[in-house]
């Protein structure tokens, strides 16, 4: 019984660490995140220009870091005025549409009701329900997150400037490190192992939990973003074959959704697919299929292969992380709650030796 009240305790603290972490802590360290994760993505080209032209860490890194802000800064700018051009849109004939689709929809579900011998209206008030809780997700969730960071980046331009300078020098002092800017001939081993961790004593642990991270948590976040980029330039694309005015607000927002476990993609575009075909627009309604198995390919086929199961967490217990983290964190819960997950697995592991 002692022996049980020891592990509600150390894991307690655990949880407690990670929430406190990711509350407080988290938002002043993601500009050295950032950092990082450029680092990692440009450290083979900057070591290539080192080796092959004898260009120096620093300068290779300013050169090509300009190069990358320029374009992804530009193709950035570019996304983030179309969609706010048909987020505008959007509302601005909101009533309109609302009504269309609220018609369309009610027909659908009366032929679904005549077809299954229900009564009349039993499968539009299903539906209702279900488009009413993804409605106020959207009021009360998304769209205010959107809006308050979009009007927050407009607003704090020298706050931004600055961050990107922080960014820029954060990148060229990882890639230093990463590639070698000193004369000096130590391998990387050497340098790892001459590196303490702040709490030296738990250097054993610090690099146990390091390891796991950097295997399974980033592997996660990197997964899902790319799994929702390639979702939404998909559907963005399809959309757009259809003439559709808001193709790449509705492209976005089904990339985000599919994100979610379980409901996925396919809550969005099957029904609108099937609202299609009974409306008579057999092309829309198969392009609109075609969009759904295209995206389920990429989950089910590259998820497997890019996580290569480093997880280690059930599929149950990745959607209860996904759902204590969207009530803790909101949207951003959705990655935060299963890389919360892995670092609790893993400070449980680690700690596991350690006295309470």
């Amino acid at each position: 019984m002692y022996d049980n009240y020891k592990k509600l305790i150390r894991l307690a603290l655990i949880v407690a660490v990670i929430y406190f972490g990711f509350r407080y802590l988290l938002p002043l360290f993601v500009p050295f995140l950032l950092a990082y994760v450029m680092a990692v993505l440009l450290r083979k080209p900057v070591r290539f220009l080192k080796q092959k032209l004898h260009i120096r860490p620093a300068i290779g890194g300013s050169i090509l870091l300009v190069l990358l802000f320029t374009v992804a800064g530009g193709g950035i700018i570019y996304a983030v005025k179309v969609l706010l051009q048909q987020f505008v849109s959007l509302v601005a004939n909101y009533d309109s549409y609302a009504l269309e689709w609220e018609e369309s929809l009610e027909a659908a579900c009366g032929y679904c009701d005549s077809m299954l011998r229900l009564e009349r209206g039993s499968t539009f008030s299903v539906l209702s329900d279900g488009l009413d809780g993804i409605v106020l997700f959207f009021q009360e969730e998304l769209v205010p997150f959107l809006t308050k960071n979009s009007l927050k980046a407009a607003v704090s331009v020298t706050e931004l400037a600055a961050a990107v300078v922080l960014i820029f020098v954060s990148v060229l002092l990882f890639l230093t490190d990463m590639v070698g800017g000193r004369e000096n001939v130590e391998t990387a081993k050497e340098r790892e192992e001459k590196e303490q961790p702040i709490l030296h004593f738990l250097e054993k642990e610090w690099k146990e939990v390091r390891r796991e991270l950097s295997g399974a948590g980033i592997a996660y976040v990197k997964t899902q973003a790319i799994l929702i980029f390639l979702v939404s330039i998909t559907c963005s694309i399809g959309l757009a074959l259809l003439k559709n005015p808001y193709a790449m607000l509705f492209g976005v927002a089904i990339g985000i959704f599919d994100a979610f476990p379980v409901l996925g993609s396919g809550l969005i575009l099957v029904p609108w697919a099937v609202i299609s075909f009974i409306r008579g627009n057999i092309f829309a309604g198969a392009v609109l299929l075609t969009l759904y198995g295209i995206c389920q390919f990429i989950r089910e086929y590259l998820e497997p292969k890019l996580l290569g199961g480093k997880m280690g967490i059930r599929p149950i217990q990745s959607l209860m992380a996904v759902y204590v983290g969207y009530e803790l964190f909101g949207v951003l819960g959705l990655f935060l709650g299963p890389f919360g997950l892995v670092m609790i697995k893993s400070l449980w592991r680690v700690s596991g030796t350690q006295e309470v």
